[in-house]
């Protein structure tokens, strides 16, 4: 996966679409590749459209966001209008909720109450 991106960034097009690429991926080289991604980004006018199901991933790296429900539902525009913990509830029919900590922001499961 690190070796496909850093061969497409070496490509230096103003496009990139990229399917799913920090899949199968260790956090740290998941952040490292975004990282690399963002730097390419700001070397110029330059767009990358990338798939991502890691939804706090794509809320700290994305200035926007397409959200699919599987339903033939979609919401569309700035990452933290559409990935909210409602909208992101609604498509993958499981609560979640924003947690806000040291100025950082996370969706996580809202999980049931433990029994005594």
């Amino acid at each position: 996966q690190r070796v496909a991106l850093a061969a497409t960034l070496c490509q230096d097009a103003p496009l990139m679409l990229l399917d799913e690429p920090l899949a199968h991926l260790d956090l740290h080289h998941q952040i490292d590749c975004l990282t690399a991604l963002g730097a390419w980004l700001d070397a110029g006018p330059r767009t990358v459209l990338f798939s991502c199901h890691d939804l706090n991933l794509a809320r700290r790296f994305a200035t926007h966001a397409l959200l699919l429900d599987g339903r033939g539902r979609a919401w569309a525009g700035p990452v933290h209008d559409v990935l909210t913990p409602e909208r992101a509830s609604d498509a993958f029919g499981y609560p979640l909720v924003l947690i806000r900590e040291h100025g950082r922001d996370a969706l996580l499961p809202a999980w049931p109450a433990r029994r005594s």
